[in-house]
């Protein structure tokens, strides 16, 4: 038996010690982790750290759009439109026209008084400046046409007079009243509580003021300006011509063309009186007819 010296024996232990740790380091015998193909390494990174093209193109448009909004409005809330004045109501044929504010119009074929809201025109049968062009001019734009009515829940279904009170709006989609108001036709006119449109009728009434149109303008202002006769108001000719005319002693009497004081006879709406289509009508309304 070989006998090994003690340094060669630490020589040998020194030399075991090196390979362990060489062989450690080197990491042989440990199993290595596989190798991703680069094309799965792309594909992974770019599904956890990149959106997909599609989604990052939506991202950016929003990214886009939403600092506009916000500028656009000073918040990201987007603006309340305005509610559209001639939504709703309905559309109804114009069978005559009174004067320069009020009109005679079918609904579901009962013949209606209707008051136009929101302006004042001058008085036919008190013969006041301009009252024959309003009536004139209401007529050009909606007599035998139809129009729609819009009730406005800030005034009454109808007047004193039982009138409907209703905004009126010609089919391409002008206001009537704003019409007569901006060419100096027509007073705004607020009654009780403010109507929707207010703003744009005082608008339109300080412009007409401001050019002198109409009854702002030298023709009515004159103090020299004599008084004008009463004239009948605007209607088709055979439409709703009857006249419905009060007495002094309050009797209610009808004349139709043709009677003796038909064309002497002057209805004026403020006092109640009021025109017919037939006699049916006046006299289920409570008139009755002239004698002569």
């Amino acid at each position: 038996m070989t006998r090994i010296s003690p340094g060669r024996l630490v020589g040998l232990v020194v030399a075991v010690l090196l390979g362990v740790l060489v062989y450690r380091a080197l990491g042989v015998g440990q199993a290595e982790p596989s190798p991703v193909p680069p094309t799965e390494v792309t594909a992974e990174v770019a599904s956890t750290a990149t959106p997909a093209p599609v989604e990052s193109g939506a991202a950016g448009a929003d990214a886009t759009a939403g600092p506009t909004a916000e500028a656009t409005t000073g918040s990201g809330t987007p603006p309340v439109e305005p509610a559209d004045p001639q939504a709703g109501g309905i559309v109804v044929p114009v069978v005559g026209v009174v004067d320069g504010d009020t009109l005679r119009v079918r609904v579901d074929g009962v013949t209606e008084r209707l008051r136009v809201i929101g302006l004042d025109a001058p008085e036919l049968s008190g013969g006041e400046c301009l009252a024959q062009e309003a009536a004139s001019r209401m007529q050009s734009l909606v007599q035998s046409r139809d129009v729609r009515i819009v009730a406005d829940p800030s005034q009454d279904d109808r007047d004193v007079y039982d009138r409907l009170l209703r905004h009126v709006w010609t089919l391409d989609g002008r206001s009537v009243a704003r019409e007569l108001i901006a060419e100096g036709l027509a007073r705004e006119y607020t009654y009780a509580a403010p109507y929707d449109g207010v703003a744009e009728h005082r608008a339109a009434e300080t412009e007409a003021i401001e050019a002198g149109r109409g009854i702002w303008g030298p023709a009515c202002s004159s103090p020299a300006q004599a008084p004008v006769a009463p004239v009948a108001p605007v209607v088709p000719q055979g439409q709703c011509d009857i006249k419905g005319n009060i007495n002094r002693e309050g009797e209610r009497i009808y004349h139709v063309p043709g009677q003796r004081y038909y064309d002497d006879t002057v209805i004026s709406e403020e006092r109640g009186e009021r025109w017919f289509c037939t006699e049916d009508e006046a006299r289920e309304a409570g008139w009755r007819k002239a004698k002569v």
